[in-house]
Order: C-alpha cells, then sequence, then structure tokens
C-alpha cells in the first residue's frame, strides 16, 4: 500500500476557461434566485495568463446590469476578480432569464469573448403579512396534465386548462414559459377577479 499524491494543478485546472490572454474560473455568472426589487452582486475570478498587461472593459451592458473588472488593467499572471451586480427591480422580465456581456480585451471586441449572466426573477411575498395570504390569490386548476397521444409529424393541436380564481384578491399572470421549444403557452387574460374562471392555451407541434 502507498500513498497517492494528487497532481498539482496549474492554472489551466483553476481557471479552465479562456477568453483572448485571459483565463476565468467559469464563463457563466449565475445569481440563481433573486426577488423584484432585489440587488445582488457575484465575483468571478479571472488571471492574466500572457505576458502582457491586459485592459478589462464591456460593451452593451444592459441597464440592469453593473459590471467592473478589478483591477481594471490586469499585469502578467496577476489575478483579478469580475465584479457584477444585478439589479432585478430594473429587469422588465420574470423567472429565468438570460444575459451576455461582450468583454473587450485592449479595447478590442472578438466574436466569442463573453460571459453569459443568468437569474431567476421572483415575486417577493415576503412582507405579506397573515391578513394579506388570508387575502391573496389561488389558482385551481380543473385538470394539470394532459396527454395529446400519437400526433403526426409536423402537426400540431391544442389543449386549453381551465382554472379558477378561489381567493380574494386579483390573480395577475406575470409571464408563462414553457420548458420546451415545441409548445406555447397563451393565457386567455393576465388578470382574473376573485372568482372568475380562465384558462391557459397549450399549442403543442409535433
Amino acid at each position: 500500500m502507498g500513498d497517492v499524491v494528487p497532481r498539482e494543478k496549474t492554472i489551466e485546472d483553476i481557471y479552465p476557461y479562456p477568453i483572448g490572454g485571459m483565463r476565468f474560473k467559469s464563463n457563466h455568472i449565475a445569481f440563481v434566485k433573486i426577488k423584484k426589487g432585489q440587488q445582488k452582486t457575484v465575483l468571478l475570478e479571472m488571471i492574466n495568463n500572457s505576458n502582457e498587461k491586459i485592459t478589462i472593459s464591456f460593451t452593451g451592458v444592459p441597464s440592469h446590469l453593473k459590471v467592473k473588472a478589478s483591477p481594471e488593467t490586469i499585469k502578467p499572471k496577476e489575478k483579478g476578480f469580475i465584479e457584477t451586480t444585478y439589479d432585478a427591480g430594473k429587469k422588465n422580465d420574470w423567472g429565468f432569464v438570460i444575459d451576455r456581456l461582450q468583454i473587450l480585451l485592449n479595447d478590442k471586441a472578438e466574436k466569442n469573448n463573453r460571459l453569459t449572466v443568468s437569474a431567476t426573477i421572483e415575486e417577493d411575498f415576503s412582507g405579506l403579512t397573515p391578513e394579506d395570504l388570508e387575502n391573496a390569490p389561488k389558482a385551481e386548476f380543473e385538470s394539470k396534465t394532459f396527454n395529446f397521444g400519437t400526433m403526426k409529424q409536423k402537426s400540431s393541436a391544442s389543449y386549453e386548462f381551465v382554472f379558477k380564481n378561489t381567493g380574494k384578491s386579483d390573480l395577475i399572470i406575470r409571464k408563462i414559459k414553457s420548458t420546451c421549444g415545441c409548445t406555447v403557452v397563451n393565457p386567455k387574460e393576465t388578470v382574473i377577479k376573485p372568482g372568475q374562471t380562465s384558462s391557459l392555451q397549450a399549442i403543442f407541434n409535433s
């Protein structure tokens, strides 16, 4: 029996994602879940793996993101990080969303010099009182699954999921997104009054 001595990790192991002369720990900045109106900051580590100074900047950054490199100019073999702040109150969307950041190295843009930023924007219910919860809307569906059965290729079929707002206040549908590009879901309306019945139309394309 002997001892196993692990191989010393290289820069390529620690920073596996190259962009020009820079290497990053990831090419994806994930904020995971963030509440509407909330701000979060994530740091992404990087290293200058070249023999020259590199100045990092960004172009086309959307208004809900603030991005900066620290330091902005990185010496050869020096480490740094990308600081990204997400303001979910300025993002006019809900659910899982993706943005892509274009990185400029020494003011030069290359097609694949990009980082992906993702977040899941959720409604913030943390401030609701017991009275608010008692008067909240509630969706009750007649059915939650439907089997289209056998379909011919390049054909389509639809089904309406009927539901009722059995709560005591307006039910607001912010966004509907299917998990498959073959399915489109359209709400009959986006504001459903208490006691009102409505539906979601699911269209499946084979």
